[in-house]
C-alpha cells in the first residue's frame, strides 16, 4: 500500500493488540508502516512489558523511524502516583522493554486528581482549583523528564477541560505532547478548545479518535446506552446511509479536515482494520457530508467505557 495523503497524521494505538499473538502484532505494524504511519502510541497498561518487547523488537527490524509515544501509568499504589519514584522506575523498565530511542514519555491519565492531589481517589478528575498544586509539582518532574530522554514530559487523559487545566498549570510548555481521548469524535466536541491552546503554545494535540473503545462500530448500542444522544446518533448514522457512506469510512476524513492540524490516533487489532482506515483517506468527503456532521458535534462529558478494553 502506497503512502496516502494524511497519513502521516494517523498514529497507531496498540490497546487491542495486547492479547495477540506476536505474528499478528507484526502484521498490524506493517501494515500502518506500509501506508506511510510514523507515529505508534505505547503505555504500559497495553499488555505491560511483553507487548513493548514485541513492537519494539519489530520496529527495529524493519529500520523504518518511528516516532513512540510512551505513557506510563496505572500505578500499584496510591500513594505512588504523588512520589515521582515508582514512576520513573517504570519508566525505566518501559524504555529497556521498548528499545526504542527517545520514546516520548507521558504522564498516563494525566487529568486524574491523584498526581496532584493527596486524598483523591482513581478517577477522579482534577479541577482548577488544583493549579496551585499543578505547578509546584510540575517543574521538577518535567526537568527529571528532559534530563532522561532531552524532550519535555507529555500529558494524556480522558477528560479534556481536566487536560487543559494540566496544561495551563504547567506553564503550558512548548514542546508538549498532549493526547486525549474519548472526547474528539464525531459526536463529541470537548477537545477542541484543547487543540487550539495546547498548538498556540507549540505543542502537539492527538485526539485518540476515533472509534473509541468501539463506539462509532456499534452505533445501536450507543444509542440504547447514551439516550441523550439518541438524536445525534441517529442522525449521524442516517447522513452517512443517504451520502452511501459508513460511519466508519466518514470518521478520519472528517476529523482529518476538522481538525487540520491534529494527528488522529485510532486502534487496530488486525491488518485488515488498518487497511480500511487509511483507504478511507483517499476517498473526499463530500462538502454537504461534512457540514452536517460537523452541526451534530456537541460539547459532552467523557463517553465513559462501552465494551471496555475491545474494539470489534
Amino acid at each position: 500500500m502506497s503512502s496516502l495523503f494524511g497519513a502521516d497524521r494517523l498514529v497507531l494505538g496498540t490497546l487491542h493488540l495486547r492479547q495477540r499473538p506476536e505474528r499478528e502484532v507484526n502484521e498490524v505494524l506493517d501494515a500502518f508502516l506500509e501506508a506511510g504511519g510514523r507515529t505508534v502510541d505505547l503505555a504500559t497498561l497495553y499488555g505491560g512489558l511483553p507487548l513493548l518487547r514485541t513492537v519494539g523488537r519489530h520496529l527495529r527490524r524493519s529500520g523504518v523511524r518511528v516516532r513512540s509515544l510512551l505513557k506510563i501509568g496505572y500505578l500499584e499504589q496510591l500513594s505512588d502516583y504523588r512520589n515521582p519514584d515508582p514512576w520513573f522506575e517504570l519508566a525505566d523498565r518501559a524504555r529497556e522493554a521498548l528499545g526504542l530511542d527517545d520514546p516520548t514519555l507521558m504522564l498516563h491519565e494525566a487529568d486524574w486528581a491523584l498526581w496532584w492531589r493527596a486524598q483523591a481517589s482513581k478517577g477522579e478528575v482534577c479541577t482548577p482549583a488544583d493549579a496551585p498544586r499543578i505547578a509546584a509539582c510540575w517543574q521538577p518532574w518535567s526537568e527529571r523528564v528532559h534530563r532522561l530522554t532531552g524532550q519535555a514530559l507529555g500529558i494524556a487523559g480522558n477528560h479534556a477541560p481536566a487536560l487543559l487545566t494540566v496544561f495551563a498549570s504547567a506553564g503550558s510548555p512548548p514542546g508538549m505532547t498532549l493526547l486525549v481521548a474519548k472526547q474528539m469524535d464525531l459526536l463529541w466536541r470537548s477537545a477542541e478548545p484543547l487543540v487550539e491552546k495546547v498548538q498556540a503554545a507549540g505543542g502537539r494535540a492527538i485526539l485518540g479518535a476515533p472509534w473509541h473503545q468501539g463506539w462509532l462500530r456499534s452505533m445501536d448500542l450507543l444509542i440504547k446506552r447514551r439516550p441523550e444522544l439518541a438524536t445525534e446518533a441517529k442522525s449521524l448514522v442516517s447522513l452517512c446511509d443517504e451520502a452511501g457512506w459508513s460511519v466508519a469510512d466518514a470518521a478520519l476524513p472528517f476529523l482529518l479536515r476538522h481538525v487540520p492540524t491534529a494527528l488522529l490516533a485510532f486502534g487496530a487489532a488486525t491488518r485488515e482494520e488498518v487497511e480500511q482506515a487509511f483507504r478511507s483517506l483517499n476517498r473526499p468527503l463530500p462538502d454537504p457530508l461534512y457540514q452536517s456532521i460537523a452541526a451534530l458535534g456537541r460539547d459532552m462529558p467523557p463517553m465513559g467505557p462501552l465494551i471496555p478494553f475491545e474494539c470489534k
